[in-house]
C-alpha cells in the first residue's frame, strides 16, 4: 500500500493547489474531504481494494477539477478578449459619430 500511499501523496498535494485557484468549483471540496477521510479510513483498516478506490476517486477528480479550470479560465480569457473587442468598437464608433458633426 505504499505506492498508492505515495500517489495519494501527490494526488492531495495536487488538490491542494486546484483548491486555491479562482476557479475550484467549490461543490468539489466536500466530495475531496470525503474521499480523503475514506482513504484514511481504509489503510487504517489495512484494506488495500477500499484504499485504491479511494485513491482513484481523488485522482479522478482530481483530473475533473484540472479540465473544469482549464475550461473556466479559457472562458473566461475569450469573454474578456471579446468585452475588450466591443468597447475598442464602441470608441470608434463614437469617435466617427463626433468627426461627423
Amino acid at each position: 500500500m505504499s505506492k498508492q500511499g505515495d500517489m495519494l501523496d501527490a494526488t492531495t498535494s495536487k488538490l491542494t493547489k486546484l483548491t486555491s485557484d479562482k476557479n475550484f468549483p467549490k461543490d468539489n471540496q466536500a466530495k475531496i474531504d470525503s474521499l480523503q477521510a475514506l482513504a484514511k479510513t481504509f489503510k487504517a483498516k489495512g484494506d488495500a481494494v477500499g484504499y485504491n478506490v479511494a485513491v482513484a476517486g481523488l485522482q479522478d477528480i482530481a483530473g475533473e477539477t484540472t479540465t473544469y479550470i482549464a475550461a473556466k479560465t479559457k472562458a473566461q480569457k475569450a469573454r474578456e478578449a471579446a468585452k475588450a473587442e466591443e468597447a475598442k468598437q464602441l470608441a470608434e464608433a463614437k469617435k466617427k459619430a463626433l468627426t461627423r458633426r
